[in-house]
């Protein structure tokens, strides 16, 4: 219902666009309504248009962002979509608009591998396109969302090939017929913009305008100045829910860095806080670069690393989220892609803020919460910068595989106690979190199952052949209730296997545990007789009786393969 509206390459439209899931967000109506010379199609196309020049200026050979399985990442969260990523339904819902754009965008989408059978069992099926590719690091995401986006797809096909079908049969209906005449949008049609979508459509792009060299490294602080930044800019903490002395900064003299900026925050009292440290950056023209850096490092109690988030905003308020994983007490540069954020810098021409959240209660991402309560994080030589491709895609590809289970050559299974990557997901009013100890290869799961809840998970993406033998062992305690642990591998082909460990979260000291094949059963999903091959997921669940709640430690999880 939002009706503000925002201008990119000199053309307006609604903001739920770059800002929120994509082309479906504006184009979804219009497979059942034929919207094209309304205000919302006006909008639809130009939206579409500036997709194309986003992926123009960006070096992209195609385009279409919409809401979608980001490859080797799991489908798009809280509306933010990934800049690298592109899915063929978003450019399809526009095929009424843009017929010959379009078809040729799907022509490179399936030159690059996106319309490849699926094969199963030494047999191709010709399902038609995967749902989505990293057109970075060029890996295609192996799935069909059919009741979701390929829906999407097809109908907007069926319209376009069997012109206005759909529409057709939904403007029969005479309770539809009737809401029409309410919506002031569709009854004020201008079909002179079938004029416009046509030359559009017939007209190459234009070219980017002539840029002078951009800057490849611009310094946002270096904290030589006590209030502004190397911008000018004043930078400053805002405290949410908590008083403002919760979080606090301070210049420090590092004997290592020499001036550096010292944030002190404690947010353990407040259960619902968020502090955010803000380096305004004044609409900056970032457009030389693609990467946001810094170094840090991170004391607290105990000296557990610390990970928190990144936001990054544009002048059309778009937003983009990147976590940052396990800062430690020594010295560690970051050089995070704005490929990696969640979310899309539409206008890198105009960049509002760079922001450093501490935040127990996100909105987004309500499962990534603040991993370090109180503590001390020092900051220096923030700047943006510019990989080259060849850097850009490898340090595309090191975050990706740092949020994935791999096997080392002696079982371990390498990323368990790394916090990025992992998902969790929990009954009615559960809440759960996870620890790390990385040095003694620990890996922590706290839960509190409320006053209604029965279980919480948490899950990370692993990909393994295990059609062979293979034992998991590992060493377990806990404390608290005494509930079930379950532990969960996902196939390819839908099904779930694992086993459920009956009162083994309250184990008081350390018990070693061996698992077999033969004690891997088949618990849910697929088809019957499917058997366990290659997997996509591993899982973590407890389950017990609402109001129970402890914490359970994993050690040295291992994987072996038999030969």
């Amino acid at each position: 219902m939002e009706r503000n509206k925002v201008k990119q390459y000199g053309f307006e439209y609604y903001r739920p666009a770059w800002d929120f899931a994509g082309l479906f967000m504006h184009g979804m109506g219009n497979l059942f309504m034929d919207e094209r010379f309304t205000e919302m199609g006006l909008s639809t196309a130009n939206f579409a248009y500036a997709q194309m020049l986003f992926a123009r200026d960006n070096g992209y050979p195609i385009w279409g962002w919409s809401a979608c399985h980001r490859p080797g990442q799991g489908y798009t969260v809280n509306g933010l979509l990934s800049q690298a990523v592109i899915t063929p339904h978003a450019s399809a819902l526009v095929i009424d608009y843009y017929p010959r754009k379009v078809i040729a965008n799907f022509k490179k989408l399936e030159a690059m591998g996106c319309r490849k059978p699926f094969k199963e069992h030494g047999q191709a099926h010709a399902f038609g396109f995967w749902d989505a590719v990293n057109v970075t690091t060029g890996e295609i995401s192996h799935l069909y969302y059919t009741g979701l986006d390929q829906a999407m797809l097809f109908i907007s096909l069926v319209n376009f090939l069997e012109p206005g079908c759909i529409w057709k049969l939904f403007f029969n209906d005479p309770v539809v017929r009737e809401g029409l005449k309410k919506l002031p949008y569709f009854t004020g049609k201008d079909e002179k913009l079938a004029g416009l979508y046509a030359q559009r459509d017939k007209d190459p792009l234009p070219q980017a305008a002539a840029a002078s060299k951009k800057p490849s490294v611009m310094i946002i602080d270096d904290f030589e100045n006590k209030k502004v930044n190397s911008l000018g800019c004043q930078r400053r903490i805002q405290c949410e829910r908590a008083p403002s002395q919760a979080c606090q900064m301070f210049l420090f003299k590092d004997p290592v860095r020499k001036n550096v900026l010292k944030i002190k925050y404690d947010l353990s009292r407040h259960d619902r806080a968020n502090a955010i440290f803000i380096e305004p950056l004044k609409k900056l023209d970032a457009s030389g670069c693609n990467a946001a850096a810094f170094w840090c490092r991170s004391e607290s109690e105990k000296n557990i690393p610390l990970s928190f988030r990144l936001r990054i905003t544009d002048a059309n308020h778009s937003r983009t989220i990147g976590f940052v994983e396990e800062v430690g007490t020594k010295w560690k540069e970051i050089i995070f892609p704005f490929e990696n954020f969640r979310g899309v810098l539409a206008d890198t021409s105009r960049l509002n803020a760079l922001e450093i959240r501490f935040e127990r209660a996100p909105i987004e991402f309500p499962g990534r919460p603040l991993t370090i309560t109180s503590g001390t994080l020092f900051l220096d030589d923030m700047r943006l910068v510019r990989l080259d491709s060849d850097e850009l895609k490898n340090r595309v590809r090191d975050l990706l595989n740092l949020k994935s289970l791999t096997l080392g050559p002696k079982g371990e299974m390498r990323g368990i106690t790394r916090m990025a990557g992992w998902q969790s997901f929990h009954d009615a009013d559960a809440i759960q979190d996870l620890r790390i100890n990385s040095e003694e290869n620990i890996l922590g799961l706290i839960y509190d199952l409320g006053h209604k809840g029965k279980w919480v998970t948490w899950e990370k993406s692993f990909s393994a052949d295990l059609s062979e033998d293979f034992e998991i062992t590992f060493d377990i305690k806990g404390m608290g209730s005494s509930n079930t642990l379950e532990i969960k591998l996902f196939s390819t082909a839908g099904a779930v296997f694992g086993i459920h460990l009956t009162g083994h979260t309250a184990f008081s000291k350390w018990r070693h545990i061996s698992l077999s094949r033969e004690d891997i059963k088949h618990l849910w999903g697929g088809k019957p007789g499917d058997k366990l091959g290659t997997v996509k997921m591993f899982g973590l669940a407890i389950s017990g009786d609402p109001g129970t709640k402890g914490m359970v430690e994993i050690r040295d999880l291992k994987l072996k393969i038999r030969n």
